[in-house]
């Protein structure tokens, strides 16, 4: 009875095919599920809320130490494999020829009106404010979640250590439990200026800060550059609801192998992708 708004969003269900199975795996998986089914999975950020990271660079963490115009760079040189040839090549001059845009010819919309700004003002802060505001909360959101997984990954090691198996995603290891024998604090928050750690916090936050080289204060940006660090509170752990194997058959690309297909609902926030790799251990 009433326009639909994103905060609205309770959860997502989802069903995904799973191939190249055999009986043996069959019976494995279904063990898995139990686990998570009774232990959850820790509930991380995945690899593609990390799609405006280049080389492991953050913009945000750029703007954090007011280096802007390092800020700017990342993000009109950076591009991905995915990208037009075109446009690698326009982004590769740009970072060949950084500084000298007067007769640079730029077809990328955005790339031109920033360093148009930058032409008419001399200023890399007020350049940096002219990135679509969006992008520029992306930026906070993406530096954000990896520091939320860092932390979590901290303190699995510190909770179950002997439980912990690596897997691999974009800005290096997730670390995932076999089995989890006992309770773990329930909530991480986000790392911003207003944080006010809670003890099974602190030391983790500290640490992490003191190797990233900033400090709480730092993420004060808002009143400067837009960039909001909001503190909030995430679940460490989830578990996901309906989580189910609702058929098995044989795979009609390998004969003599099973496909599966696999069904569940996570509230919002939390990644498939995760709970598959929790599965999987890929």
């Amino acid at each position: 009875d009433k326009p639909i708004r994103i905060g609205d969003l309770i959860g997502n269900k989802f069903r995904i095919t799973i191939r190249n199975f055999t009986k043996g795996d069959f019976t494995e998986l279904e063990e898995k599920i139990k686990q998570i089914q009774q232990s959850g999975f820790p509930n991380y950020f995945d690899s593609q809320r990390f799609r405006s990271v280049a080389g492991k660079k953050f913009i945000a963490k750029e703007v954090i130490k007011k280096e802007y115009e390092q800020a700017v760079k990342i993000f009109i040189t950076s591009y991905t494999r995915h990208d037009k040839s075109m446009i690698k090549q326009e982004k590769r001059d740009l970072f060949q020829n950084w500084g000298k845009f007067k007769n640079m010819k730029l077809t990328n919309k955005t790339s031109a009106k920033i360093v148009q700004v930058y032409q008419q003002t001399k200023s890399w802060l007020e350049t940096y404010k002219s990135v679509p505001r969006d992008m520029r909360e992306l930026f906070s959101a993406s530096y954000q979640s990896y520091l939320w997984n860092e932390c979590v990954k901290q303190m699995l090691k510190q909770q179950i250590p002997k439980q912990l198996f690596p897997v691999s995603y974009a800005l290096g290891e997730l670390y995932f439990y076999k089995k989890r024998d006992q309770e773990i604090p329930l909530i991480f928050q986000t790392i911003g200026a207003k944080l006010k750690p809670h003890p099974h916090e602190e030391k983790i936050i500290t640490t992490l800060l003191q190797k990233e080289g900033i400090t709480l204060a730092e993420f004060d940006t808002k009143k400067i550059t837009g960039n909001d660090f909001g503190v909030r509170e995430r679940k460490i752990i989830v578990i996901p609801k309906e989580i189910e194997i609702v058929s098995k058959e044989s795979d009609e690309l390998n004969k003599n192998r099973l496909k599966l297909t696999l069904q569940f609902s996570l509230p919002r926030g939390s990644y498939a992708t995760v709970l598959l790799k929790a599965l999987f251990r890929k």
